[in-house]
C-alpha cells in the first residue's frame, strides 16, 4: 500500500518542490495585517472584515497560551526544540494525509503535487509546519494563528 511505503520514507516530503508561491499565512491579533506568500492576489488586507469577530460569543483565545506560543515562536522550525514531538510525528502524519485526502479526492499518490487544484486552511498553523508541504505537494494552504509572530515565521521560512 502506498502510504506504508511513505511512512518507511520518513523523510519523502523534503525532495518535494520548495516553491510555495501557493502558501499564505494570517494572523487577526494582534494586529490585522496579513503576511502573505501569494503575492498580489491576495485580497486580505486591514480593510478586510474576514477576520473580526462576527458574534457576541466570547472568545476561546487565552492570552497565557497567546503569550507561551508567542515567546517560543523562533523555535517551531528548530527539530531539537520544544516542537520536537510535531516534527517527530510530522512525516507520520503528512503520510495519512497524502495517503487519506488521495484516495478521498481520487487523486494519485505516487505524485509529486498529488494535491494540485486543491485549498486546504491550516487553523491554528503555527509556524507552518503543515501548511508548508501540503504546499510543496500542490495544495493552495492558507494558514492562519492568533499569534501574529508564528506567521511571521512561517513567512519567513516558506
Amino acid at each position: 500500500m502506498a502510504s506504508s511505503m511513505f511512512l518507511a520514507q520518513r523523510r519523502w516530503f523534503l525532495s518535494l518542490p520548495r516553491n510555495l508561491s501557493n502558501a499564505r499565512f494570517f494572523s487577526a491579533l494582534p494586529s490585522e495585517h496579513p503576511v502573505s506568500v501569494s503575492g498580489p492576489q491576495n485580497n486580505v488586507g486591514p480593510e478586510s472584515n474576514k477576520f473580526k469577530k462576527a458574534s457576541s460569543a466570547p472568545s476561546s483565545l487565552k492570552e497565557p497560551e497567546l503569550a507561551k506560543f508567542s515567546a517560543i515562536a523562533d523555535t517551531w522550525w528548530d527539530s531539537e526544540g520544544p516542537f520536537k514531538p510535531l516534527h517527530k510525528m510530522n512525516p507520520t502524519r503528512l503520510a495519512f494525509l497524502r495517503s487519506t485526502l488521495c484516495r478521498h479526492f481520487r487523486k494519485d499518490p505516487l505524485s509529486a503535487r498529488p494535491f494540485k487544484g486543491l485549498r486546504f486552511i491550516d487553523v491554528g498553523c503555527g509556524g507552518g509546519i503543515l501548511s508548508e508541504p501540503l504546499a510543496r505537494m500542490g495544495a493552495t494552504v492558507t494558514g492562519i494563528d492568533a499569534v501574529e509572530k508564528n506567521i511571521k515565521i512561517a513567512h519567513l521560512h516558506a
